[in-house]
């Protein structure tokens, strides 16, 4: 079961598109680049690299930009002055919990957690797992 599946009873998830990590042609892998999508120069543009990821989640279907769809994880886009992403120094990726308006757990970075062969997921589930053992 997904961590998305096993707790949008009690979380309300939602994903922040930021700036591409690897635009279009900044690496190569065998001749070709490795991104789908061009940099960012306009919200225009995140809002359609955001729709492209979206249409490649054919397999899981988890993702959608309607924000009131109960089922899928709603995609949000950052500002084009990266507020999200420097405030949480969110690149490429991490985890933040928010709870009652508060910060209540930050992930370590995902390129640390991969070091140490976890998912980013895993981390969060193992966070979920002892906040809710407590409720419940």
């Amino acid at each position: 079961m997904s961590l998305f599946q096993e707790y949008r009873d009690r979380v309300d998830f939602v994903m922040v598109y930021m700036k591409e990590m690897h635009p279009q042609g900044t690496i190569q892998d065998r001749g070709s680049s490795i991104s789908l999508v061009e940099g960012h120069r306009t919200l225009d543009d995140r809002i359609d690299a955001a729709s492209i990821l979206i249409e490649l989640d054919t397999k899981y279907q988890t993702f959608t930009s309607d924000i009131t769809n109960p089922f899928k994880v709603p995609i949000v886009l950052d500002n084009m002055a990266d507020h999200f992403q420097t405030t949480f120094a969110a690149m490429p990726d991490r985890v933040v919990v928010m709870e009652n308006n508060r910060l209540a757990f930050i992930g370590h970075r995902v390129e640390e957690q991969v070091m140490e062969g976890l998912l980013i997921t895993d981390e969060l589930r193992m966070w979920f797992q002892q906040r809710f053992s407590l409720t419940y």
